[in-house]
């Protein structure tokens, strides 16, 4: 998967979360840079099993998308509790 791909389907769920985040940490959410959240997801998932597995077995198509949306929604969830 491409890196834009990716950067693409984390944006769309940090977008997802960002009000929920914003409206429990307003002044957290001032600081930090929405950018940075996507940045790091991005990164973490690069690195998560489940995503090198389904990449390493060379999947495409729905199967890619089930694993990856699994994959990013649980790395979104980490990144922005992590800065709570």
């Amino acid at each position: 998967m491409s890196n834009r791909k990716l950067t693409e389907q984390v944006e769309r769920e940090v977008g997802r979360r960002w009000a929920e985040f914003e409206a429990a940490h307003p002044n957290l959410a001032r600081e930090l840079e929405y950018d940075w959240h996507v940045g790091e997801a991005v990164a973490r998932i690069r690195e998560d099993p489940a995503y090198r597995a389904a990449m390493a077995r060379g999947l495409a198509g729905e199967q890619l998308v089930a694993v990856l949306g699994e994959v990013v929604k649980r790395v979104v969830a980490v990144v922005l509790r992590a800065v709570r």
